[in-house]
């Protein structure tokens, strides 16, 4: 492994201290930039990832027509995915924690574009219905490993933020699909829709393994592990005097903070650095290194007992309130553009724009939600309350504006509430994600998001076949509906038993 690698006396010497420039928040220079760059690749991945979800719901009606099927039989091929995805995000979250996000990220985009791809030359009902499993199984990680990032880069006071412009991915793919697929397919087939954006994800696979790393101390100053080490504090995992003596405390961190999940031994050092600074820091580097050898061990074992998160109503809480939140949201997602087409009986082109309005607002509503949650968690009476509240009431909020969307004849009210409707649920959504870096112990942030995860594609995948069926056999009306009770209820799941962090 390479953090075994690493753990020897001459990473010491690399361990300097060396004054930078900091911006008026106190971020070091070089930790800004590398947040940067790390929002800007997940932001892209996002994209790509909501854009090959969006391609079977934009290619809706074609696929159907191509292959003749039925309304029940699409909302199965819409729900393969959810399935697939769902289920493994009760492993992939642990594996997120334990091997780190830059190569299962790699490999799940890799898996998840050649997936993609391989539904373009779909013929049949159920090699179409395998490519999208086998789609889910890629997509996994994107979210888990977006978690963690956050969690290595951003100290828990600042994460709502960075959590919300990572998850503004999400609307925005689905916003561009029809844009940029529905005059493609127009143009050619349905089949090179899935062509393309398999493509793109391959070369964004590339992208983000030569670009992303992990926080690697050993090439850090010390303000900028003075900086991340407040991450351990932040989230009010408090290191005890014996501990710290040890340098060996329980949450998983080195007595200085700060979260290890990549030592490099061939990383540069700080430059501009004077010789005397070396020998000034050398047993303080020293001990900084083992211990960091000794966080990733202890961090590793952690996140292999994901399975004792299960004893906390904390979990069932983010799970079924999850499952209420997306189930709401995957109605839409993956019946829109056909719902506009059938019910509300728009052409191709009107409905591609009608369809996308709504996403830009849920674009939107993750960059404001994550600003907003961070200024809500200071004020609120601890952080897991304050982003709670958030989630809850920007669910409510989900629930109150679906009912006149079902309920109006006018299109453009219908598609005015719709858009408040995924405005909200990207702001949930948002929210939800920066509830689990602060209600999980440090090393487990990444489990904790993956099985809150779980439980709302688990919604995820119910949305798309009990709306198909309910369809086929009333309207789209009481689908709605329907959706809009389950958000209800998920809504309460959060408000009644997410109370507080789970202990280390």
């Amino acid at each position: 492994m390479r953090e075994l690698t690493a753990w020897r006396p001459a990473c010491a010497l690399r361990l300097y201290s060396l004054p930078m420039k900091q911006t008026d928040n106190e971020t070091p220079v070089r930790i800004r930039r590398r947040q940067q760059l790390s929002l800007l690749l997940l932001v892209i991945c996002g994209v790509i990832n909501y854009l090959d979800r969006a391609t079977l719901a934009v290619a809706n009606e074609y696929i159907r027509a191509d292959l003749g099927l039925s309304l029940g039989q699409m909302g199965l091929l819409l729900s393969a995915f959810s399935w697939s995805y769902a289920l493994c995000q009760l492993p992939v979250g642990a594996l997120v924690d334990r091997i780190g996000p830059r190569w299962l990220l790699g490999s799940g985009l890799v898996v998840w574009s050649l997936a993609q791809a391989a539904g373009g030359f779909a013929a049949t009902f159920g090699y179409f219905v395998l490519a999208r499993i086998v789609l889910g199984f890629g997509e996994a990680p994107q979210f888990p490993a977006a978690a963690r990032v956050v969690s290595n880069w951003f100290p828990a006071h600042a994460r709502g933020t960075p959590t919300g412009i990572y998850n503004s991915a999400s609307p925005l793919g689905v916003a561009l699909a029809p844009l940029i697929l529905a005059p493609l397919i127009a143009a050619t087939s349905w089949h090179w829709a899935f062509f393309i954006t398999g493509a793109m994800g391959l070369i964004a696979a590339l992208v983000w393994v030569a670009l992303y790393r992990d926080p690697v101390p050993a090439t850090m100053s010390a303000d900028e592990r003075t900086y991340l080490a407040g991450q351990a504090m932040d989230v009010s995992h408090q290191v005890t005097p014996a501990a710290a003596a040890s340098g060996f405390p329980a949450n998983g961190f080195p007595a200085a903070g700060l979260p290890v999940t990549e030592l490099s031994a061939t990383e540069s050092p700080a430059p501009g650095v004077p010789a005397a600074a070396v020998t000034a820091t050398a047993f303080t580097a020293t001990a900084f290194t083992a211990t960091a050898f000794t966080a990733t061990v202890v961090t590793a074992t952690a996140s292999s007992s994901w399975l004792t998160l299960f004893r906390y109503r904390v979990t069932w809480g983010m799970m079924f309130g999850f499952f209420g939140s997306v189930y709401l949201n995957w109605v839409f997602l993956t019946w829109l553009p056909g719902y506009l087409r059938t019910e509300r009986h728009m052409d191709l082109a009107y409905a591609g724009i009608a369809a996308s309005v709504p996403f830009l607002c849920g674009f939107a509503g993750a960059l404001i939600a994550g600003w907003a949650s961070d200024r809500v968690a200071r004020t609120a009476a601890s952080p897991v309350a304050g982003r709670r509240n958030a989630v809850v009431v920007a669910t409510l909020g989900m629930v109150v504006f679906t009912i006149p969307a079902a309920l109006v004849d006018n299109n453009l009210a219908a598609v005015a509430c719709i858009a408040v409707v995924i405005f909200l649920a990207n702001a949930s959504s948002a929210c939800a994600w920066s509830l689990a870096t602060v209600a999980a112990p440090p090393g487990r942030v990444a489990s904790l998001g993956a099985l809150q995860n779980f439980g709302g594609f688990l919604g995820g995948a119910l949305a798309p076949i009990l709306t198909g069926y309910i369809a086929q056999t009333w309207s789209f009306v009481p689908a709605l509906l329907a959706g809009a009770a389950i958000a209800f209820l998920g809504a309460m799941a959060y408000l009644l038993l997410v109370t507080g962090a789970i202990p280390e």
